[in-house]
C-alpha cells in the first residue's frame, strides 16, 4: 500500500550583481542555492531518514566591446549537487524485514564558454566560440559488478567543442546560416557516447513580401566512440558488442 501524503519543500536563495551595463566592459555574477527535502510518508516502506538535495550553482558572465565591429564573451557556468539518501529502508512484511539502499551519486558540473562575435557588415556576422564541460560524479554503481551492491566508484570527464559559424542576410528576402563544429570526450559517459563528433548545418531562407518563403536545410553529423561488451542481467546469459560508430 502507497497511500501517504506527499510533503515536499523547496527552498531557494539567489544573489545577483551587475557592473555598469552602458560600458564596453560589462560582468555580472550570480548565486543560488536551492535545497529540495521529501518528508511526506512513504506508505508500507519505511526509510531511516529523509532524502534531501542540496543544490548550488555559479554563474558568472563578463563582455568586452572594443568597438561595434567586435565583442568578445566569457562565459562560466558552476553547478554542484550534494544528496542524502536513507542508508536502509524497512519492510514490515516479508522475511527480507530491512533493504540496504546504495548511496546516492554527487556530481559537479563546471563550463567554461569563450565566445567572438565579428560583425564586418551590419547584416553579415562571423562567431568562434569554445566551450569546456568538466563533469565529475562519486557513487558511481559499477554495471560489470552487479552482484555487490557495494561495487561503487568516482567519475569524471571532460568534453570540448569548438563551433564556427556564419550568418548573412546579403537581401531583405534571403538569410543564410552555416555552421561546423568538432566536440571530444576523454570519459564517454555511455557505451553509445561518443568520443568525438563532427556536426554541420547549412540553412537558407527565401522570403517573398511575407505572403509564401521557401527554406532548405542540410545537416550532417558523424560520431566515434568505443566498443564495450556488455552482459543481460540478472544473468549471463546473453552478450552483445555496442557499435563503434
Amino acid at each position: 500500500a502507497h497511500d501517504g501524503v506527499p510533503d515536499s519543500r523547496v527552498t531557494a536563495h539567489t544573489i545577483k550583481l551587475f557592473s555598469d551595463l552602458s560600458g564596453g566592459l560589462v560582468g555580472s555574477a550570480a548565486y543560488s542555492l536551492v535545497q529540495r527535502e521529501s518528508n511526506g510518508g512513504h506508505g508500507d516502506a519505511a526509510p531511516s531518514s529523509s532524502p534531501r538535495d542540496m543544490i548550488h550553482a555559479v554563474a558568472g558572465d563578463l563582455s568586452y566591446t572594443p568597438f561595434k565591429e567586435l565583442s568578445v564573451a566569457l562565459k562560466f557556468r558552476h553547478q554542484e549537487i550534494n544528496r542524502e539518501t536513507p542508508s536502509t529502508v524497512a519492510y514490515p512484511f516479508g522475511a527480507v524485514g530491512s533493504l540496504l539502499v546504495r548511496p546516492a551519486s554527487d556530481t559537479v558540473w563546471d563550463t567554461l564558454t569563450l565566445s567572438t562575435t565579428f560583425r564586418p557588415l551590419p547584416k553579415m556576422i562571423y562567431r568562434l566560440e569554445y566551450q569546456a564541460v568538466f563533469e565529475s560524479r562519486n557513487n558511481v554503481w559499477d554495471t560489470l559488478s552487479a552482484a555487490n551492491p557495494a561495487a561503487l566508484h568516482d567519475d569524471s570527464r571532460q568534453t570540448h567543442t569548438g563551433k564556427a559559424s556564419f550568418m548573412w542576410n546579403p537581401y531583405r528576402e534571403l538569410k543564410l546560416n552555416a555552421s561546423y563544429s568538432y566536440a571530444v570526450s576523454d570519459n564517454p559517459a555511455y557505451g553509445t557516447s561518443f568520443s568525438d563528433r563532427h556536426s554541420g548545418k547549412l540553412l537558407a531562407t527565401y522570403t517573398q513580401s511575407g505572403v509564401w518563403g521557401l527554406t532548405g536545410s542540410y545537416l550532417v553529423q558523424y560520431e566515434t566512440g568505443e566498443s564495450r561488451a556488455a552482459t543481460v542481467l540478472p544473468a549471463p546469459v546473453a552478450g552483445y558488442v555496442l557499435p563503434y560508430s
